[in-house]
This record gives structure tokens, C-alpha cells and sequence, in this order.
């Protein structure tokens, strides 16, 4: 129950709750023994954003930049910073938390490139497949009451799930 992992999310999951008291004493409690912790420090510094504390929140996260995580932790870190200085005014700094936040996003999802290489080679191999021909040469109209195959192609997240659905019902 004192571990700084355990309290950092005990106080995100009370403040995406909307009990901000609570989730804040969570994170106190969490930062009274690990002051530099930068899991508790974004717990931390989220409940200062929701309750108005801007400039607060921004310094937190600043404190724990320098600190050794992974890239997903700190992906969120500078992610939130860059959303802060541009809520503060501090242009300046605003673009370089968000390209930090957005190259550890990359990191966390695709470390050494591969899935970026076998996408783009899985792409190449459907082209290949798909001849000029092929494209070119028009569909013969259906014979009676037969039904006629749709194709619905899209990328992962794009909607193609959705639309099956809505033209299936």
C-alpha cells in the first residue's frame, strides 16, 4: 500500500473520478517519501491542472525531467508539460516538450523500426499483387438476384469496424 506505483495510481484513477481531495492526499502521501518520483510527480501535477494550478503543475514536471524513466512515462511527462507552458504563455518552450513527448511516443511503440519496415513491405507486396490490369478491367454486371461482394478496406482505427457494422444492420 506504500509503494509509489500503488499511490500514483490510486490518485490517477480518484482524480479521473473527479475526486480531486482525495486523489491529491494520495499523491502527498506518495511524494512525503519519494519527493522525486516522476510517476507520483504527473499524478501530482494532473490533479494541480484539473483544481487550476497551472504554474504548480508545470514546475513538478519540471523537477523530475532529469530523472532516469521509461519512454512511455516520459512521453506523458513532457506531453503534459508542453500542454501547460502553452496554457501559461511560455511559447518557448511549448514545441520542444511536445516533439520530446511525441519521439518517446515513437520509442515506446517502435524502438528499433521494424514494425515502420514491415508495414511499408506489406504495402509494397499488395501493390505488387494488384496489376494495372486488374484494376483497369470493369466489373460484369450481376445476372439476376445474385449478391454482389463489397470490399471495405481501410487502416487499423479508421472506421472501417464502425461502417461493417452500420451496413451489416
Amino acid at each position: 500500500p506504500d509503494s509509489e506505483y500503488v499511490l500514483a495510481k490510486r490518485g490517477e484513477l480518484l482524480e479521473k473520478e473527479g475526486r480531486l481531495q482525495d486523489a491529491a492526499e494520495s499523491a502527498a502521501r506518495g511524494l512525503a517519501k519519494a519527493p522525486l518520483s516522476p510517476v507520483l510527480n504527473l499524478t501530482a501535477a494532473r490533479i494541480d491542472r484539473r483544481m487550476g494550478r497551472h504554474a504548480e503543475a508545470a514546475a513538478r514536471l519540471e523537477t523530475v525531467l532529469d530523472q532516469e524513466m521509461a519512454d512511455e512515462l516520459g512521453m506523458e511527462i513532457h506531453l503534459l508539460l508542453g500542454q501547460l507552458c502553452d496554457r501559461l504563455g511560455h511559447e518557448e518552450k511549448v514545441l520542444p516538450h511536445l516533439l520530446e513527448g511525441k519521439r518517446r511516443m515513437v520509442m515506446a511503440a517502435d524502438p528499433d523500426g521494424s514494425r515502420r519496415v514491415r508495414f511499408l513491405a506489406s504495402c509494397r507486396t499488395a501493390r505488387s499483387r494488384l496489376s494495372d490490369r486488374l484494376i483497369a478491367t470493369p466489373l460484369a454486371a450481376p445476372t439476376g438476384r445474385e449478391e454482389t461482394p463489397v470490399f471495405l478496406i481501410g487502416f487499423p482505427r479508421s472506421g472501417t469496424t464502425l461502417l461493417e457494422q452500420i451496413l451489416d444492420s
